[in-house]
Protein backbone atom coordinates (compact mmCIF):
# COMPACT_ATOMS: atom_id res chain seq x y z
CA UNK A 1 0.00 0.00 0.00
CA UNK A 2 1.58 3.33 -1.18
CA UNK A 3 0.31 6.44 0.25
CA UNK A 4 0.43 9.55 -2.33
CA UNK A 5 1.91 13.17 -1.60
CA UNK A 6 -0.31 16.00 -2.69
CA UNK A 7 1.71 17.51 -5.29
CA UNK A 8 -0.04 21.04 -4.00
CA UNK A 9 -0.04 22.68 -0.83
CA UNK A 10 -3.20 22.96 1.33
CA UNK A 11 -1.41 26.48 3.19
CA UNK A 12 -1.21 27.59 -0.05
CA UNK A 13 -5.10 26.67 -1.20
CA UNK A 14 -6.28 27.72 1.78
CA UNK A 15 -4.31 31.38 1.54
CA UNK A 16 -5.31 31.84 -2.19
CA UNK A 17 -9.51 30.71 -1.48
CA UNK A 18 -8.78 33.95 1.52
CA UNK A 19 -7.13 36.19 -0.55
CA UNK A 20 -8.64 35.64 -4.00
CA UNK A 21 -11.45 33.51 -3.47
CA UNK A 22 -13.79 35.78 -5.54
CA UNK A 23 -11.95 35.34 -8.18
CA UNK A 24 -11.07 31.55 -8.15
CA UNK A 25 -7.33 31.68 -7.21
CA UNK A 26 -7.71 28.89 -5.60
CA UNK A 27 -9.51 27.30 -8.15
CA UNK A 28 -6.54 28.29 -10.69
CA UNK A 29 -4.09 26.93 -8.11
CA UNK A 30 -5.99 23.10 -7.72
CA UNK A 31 -6.19 23.10 -11.76
CA UNK A 32 -10.22 22.99 -11.12
CA UNK A 33 -13.00 23.32 -13.52
CA UNK A 34 -14.95 26.15 -13.77
CA UNK A 35 -11.59 28.48 -12.42
CA UNK A 36 -12.47 30.66 -15.44
CA UNK A 37 -16.55 30.68 -14.62
CA UNK A 38 -15.73 31.80 -11.08
CA UNK A 39 -12.98 34.66 -12.49
CA UNK A 40 -15.69 35.96 -14.97
CA UNK A 41 -18.63 36.24 -12.43
CA UNK A 42 -16.40 37.79 -9.66
CA UNK A 43 -15.13 40.39 -11.94
CA UNK A 44 -18.46 40.65 -13.30
CA UNK A 45 -19.94 41.34 -10.06
CA UNK A 46 -17.72 43.79 -9.36
CA UNK A 47 -18.08 45.59 -12.73
CA UNK A 48 -21.73 45.68 -12.09
CA UNK A 49 -21.91 46.91 -8.51
CA UNK A 50 -19.31 49.73 -9.80
CA UNK A 51 -22.30 50.52 -11.71
CA UNK A 52 -24.19 50.11 -9.58
CA UNK A 53 -22.74 52.53 -7.00
CA UNK A 54 -21.79 55.65 -10.08
CA UNK A 55 -25.71 56.14 -10.62
CA UNK A 56 -26.90 53.05 -12.21
CA UNK A 57 -29.25 51.73 -9.22
CA UNK A 58 -30.59 48.41 -11.20
CA UNK A 59 -26.64 47.30 -11.81
CA UNK A 60 -26.26 48.01 -8.20
CA UNK A 61 -28.44 44.95 -7.06
CA UNK A 62 -27.57 42.62 -9.51
CA UNK A 63 -24.25 43.17 -9.18
CA UNK A 64 -24.55 42.56 -5.09
CA UNK A 65 -26.87 39.22 -6.24
CA UNK A 66 -24.17 38.08 -8.70
CA UNK A 67 -21.14 38.65 -5.73
CA UNK A 68 -23.64 36.75 -3.33
CA UNK A 69 -23.87 33.59 -5.36
CA UNK A 70 -20.11 33.37 -5.93
CA UNK A 71 -19.59 34.44 -1.65
CA UNK A 72 -22.02 31.09 -1.47
CA UNK A 73 -19.89 28.94 -3.88
CA UNK A 74 -16.95 30.26 -2.23
CA UNK A 75 -18.38 28.84 1.39
CA UNK A 76 -18.69 25.75 -0.02
CA UNK A 77 -15.40 25.54 -1.61
CA UNK A 78 -13.60 26.10 1.83
CA UNK A 79 -14.94 22.55 2.96
CA UNK A 80 -13.53 20.67 -0.47
CA UNK A 81 -10.02 22.17 -0.76
CA UNK A 82 -8.80 19.02 1.60
CA UNK A 83 -10.33 16.90 -1.03
CA UNK A 84 -8.89 18.95 -4.01
CA UNK A 85 -5.69 18.92 -3.06
CA UNK A 86 -5.20 15.45 -1.69
CA UNK A 87 -6.52 14.52 -5.55
CA UNK A 88 -4.06 16.49 -6.87
CA UNK A 89 -1.37 14.28 -5.73
CA UNK A 90 -2.94 11.23 -7.16
CA UNK A 91 -3.90 12.81 -10.47
CA UNK A 92 -0.39 13.50 -11.03
CA UNK A 93 0.80 9.60 -10.74
CA UNK A 94 -1.12 8.82 -13.66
Amino acid sequence: MTTTQPTKSIGVAILLWWFTGLFGGHRFYLEREHAKTMLALGIGGFVLLGLGIVGLLPFLFVGAAVLAAVGVWELIDVFSLSRWVRESGTAAQH
